[in-house]
């Protein structure tokens, strides 16, 4: 997850748009948060507000059916619920590429002698 704090204030109008677009884009892809502060004064509320999301995550894992040899993207979905408990907010990518397992070659293994 990245969290990105923009820094846009007093900057060119339209350098600032390209900006905040490209770290929006980057927090939300990631499943973090793009924050654009008016003032160095809103930085601690900002990261304090970071540290505590940090604190309050959860890890989940599942394994996919598809076999990762296939390789390509898997789009991820993911749910909250939690009867009497509020609203929750779950943050995620959206997705990811699985990987294809590196094949072993024997012939390049080179041995390590100490």
């Amino acid at each position: 997850m990245v969290y990105s704090i923009g820094l846009l204030f007093g900057d060119d109008k339209e350098e600032s748009e390209k900006a905040r677009t490209a770290l929006e884009k980057l927090s939300r892809e990631t499943g973090g948060i793009a924050y654009f502060p008016r003032s160095l004064q809103d930085v601690d509320s900002i990261t304090a507000e970071v540290a505590r999301d940090i604190r309050d995550q959860y890890t989940i894992g599942y394994r996919s059916t598809r076999a990762a040899g296939l390789g390509g993207y898997r789009t991820v979905r993911v749910e909250a619920n939690a009867p009497k408990h509020g609203t929750l907010i779950v943050r995620t990518r959206k997705g990811y590429y699985a990987t294809k397992p590196a094949s072993h070659h024997p012939e390049t293994a080179k041995e390590v002698s100490h």
